[in-house]
């Protein structure tokens, strides 16, 4: 408590607010914005990337299991010629390196079953991976993509992805964020304003003041 000269202070309420120079406020706002977009087009990329690779993946799982279809086709007749080989071998009327050679192809066109059969296992996996699915759940029926029509030239193309790539657009932010940036650090040096309200009770005193025990 201080004594004043209307009396005593029993108490004191203050409410104050510090009220930045309008332009502050603006620039605030407007780097705010600018990062708003920072991250709205890295969010854009990456949907574009997983999009982008999820449709690489399908297509090469596609190419997969084309080419293991062709690959059982020649193992069959691969199989059909190492039977009559082996045949016309034990009859004599062929060599036994016809057999080995029709044997051999049979291996290898079975190790390329093999590595073909994991190429599309790793590829479903990843497939699966970025659907949120179980990685052991299968992929079958792979249908034919399409194939896209442009019908935009080279420099059409290049010019429309110059002005919608998002990392451009993210880097156009953040230059755009600095300058902001720029202007709030010379204005740091406009003082700021505070405002306020203050009430003190005044516990009352004899005194020949006209204000004696009034509340400031």
């Amino acid at each position: 408590m201080r004594e004043t000269r209307t009396g005593p202070e029993e108490n004191r309420f203050v409410v104050s607010q510090e009220l930045p120079f309008p332009l502050k406020l603006w620039y605030r706002r407007q780097r705010a914005k600018e990062k708003t977009k920072q991250a709205f087009e890295a969010y854009q990329a990456v949907r574009r990337r997983l999009a982008r690779e999820f449709k690489t993946a399908y297509y090469e799982l596609y190419v997969v299991d084309s080419s293991l279809a062709v690959i059982h086709e020649i193992h069959s007749t691969l199989k059909n010629i190492e039977a009559v080989a082996e045949a016309r071998y034990a009859q004599g009327s062929s060599s036994q390196r016809d057999a080995a050679k029709s044997q051999a192809e049979v291996s290898m066109s079975l190790e390329q079953v093999y590595l073909f059969e994991q190429k599309r296992q790793s590829l479903v996996s990843l497939l699966n991976a970025m659907l949120d699915r179980s990685p052991l759940e299968e992929m079958n029926g792979v249908a034919k993509p399409e194939k896209p029509e442009l019908h935009k030239t080279i420099t059409e193309l290049i010019t429309l992805a110059s002005q919608n790539r998002q990392e451009v657009k993210g880097a156009e932010s953040e230059l755009e964020e600095g300058r902001h940036e720029k202007k709030l650090a010379w204005l740091e040096n406009i003082p700021d304003v505070e405002a306020g309200f203050e009430y003190n009770w005044v516990g009352t005193e004899m005194s020949e003041a006209a204000d004696a025990g009034k509340d400031a």
